[in-house]
């Protein structure tokens, strides 16, 4: 990520919210931040998660919806177990939207993408909060 993004009043505003909602002081706890971009197209599907239903090993994860840009699926689901096949929520992160969970506590997955629109490629661009 540049400096010039880090640096900006809405990225410092969803960094102090995350940190604000994990209850953590950020000159004593690192958050680490990755930006992560999903492609597709009318013959690719794509996965953010490719790893399957997971937790990431942190005690929480923020996910943090930048971009949804012609595409269908990229469902986040949370699970309370990595064999549980009924997720406890199953919704599609809008853009703006942001979700904050306890790693310990529950395993996520990020559903495949399609293209919606035929020619056109999708993309969902999300940064990924942990600490």
């Amino acid at each position: 990520m540049s400096d010039e993004l880090i640096k900006t009043p809405e990225f410092q505003h969803l960094l102090s919210s995350f940190a604000y909602y994990i209850d953590v002081d950020l000159t004593h706890r690192i958050i680490d931040v990755h930006q992560i971009r999903v492609t597709c197209n009318d013959h690719t599907t794509s996965s953010a998660a490719p790893e399957g239903i997971h937790q990431d090993g942190f005690e929480f994860v923020g996910i943090y919806c930048v971009q949804r840009k012609n595409i269908c699926g990229g469902f986040t689901q949370l699970f309370t177990s990595p064999v549980d096949q009924h997720p406890h929520l199953n919704t599609v992160l809008e853009e703006s939207q942001f979700i904050i969970i306890n790693d310990r506590h529950f395993y996520h997955f990020i559903s495949e993408t399609l293209a919606s629109t035929h020619g056109e490629q999708g993309v969902r661009d999300v940064f990924v909060f942990t600490a």
